[in-house]
């Protein structure tokens, strides 16, 4: 009974030691540490003219690296990515992953993270310039995404 107790501490310290190790390598880009992102919108803001609005987000998006694409997973639309931009900022151990689709460009916060398990907080930018070349929209979408492996 005693070996019994030791082997189980012995694999209940492995399994949770090894869950805490962390993944996230920020010199490399996002998409070369995970194929494929499941993102909830959280939030919306949008701007006119500087008068700013909140609202809460329903988007569902699969940023499938592999293929390219951003598919919206509540609507029956997808988006082909067309770039993706890595920067990695080794003095301060910063990392800046975005990709550019549409008229948007999306950014992922992987800096303060350690495992991808965990989410990933991200943000999408959208601006247009109206007709009359003066005002402009500005919108801001907020997701946590987190990896579909």
């Amino acid at each position: 009974m005693k070996k019994f107790k030791i082997i189980i501490l012995i694999l209940s310290i492995l399994f949770f030691t090894n869950n805490l190790k962390a993944d996230v390598n920020l010199s490399k880009p996002l998409w070369n540490q995970v194929s494929e992102l499941t993102c909830k919108g959280k939030f919306r803001m949008e701007c006119t003219n500087g008068d700013c609005t909140k609202h809460k987000s329903t988007a569902i998006w699969k940023i499938d690296f592999l293929n390219s694409s951003v598919v919206y997973l509540n609507m029956d639309f997808k988006e082909k990515i067309h770039s993706m931009k890595h920067e990695y900022y080794d003095m301060m151990n910063r990392a800046s992953n975005t990709i550019h689709f549409g008229t948007r460009l999306m950014a992922f916060e992987i800096d303060n993270i350690q495992n991808f398990s965990k989410g990933i907080p991200s943000v999408v930018l959208g601006a247009d310039i109206n007709d009359n070349g003066v005002d402009m929209d500005v919108a801001s979408t907020h997701f946590e995404c987190s990896s579909s492996e």
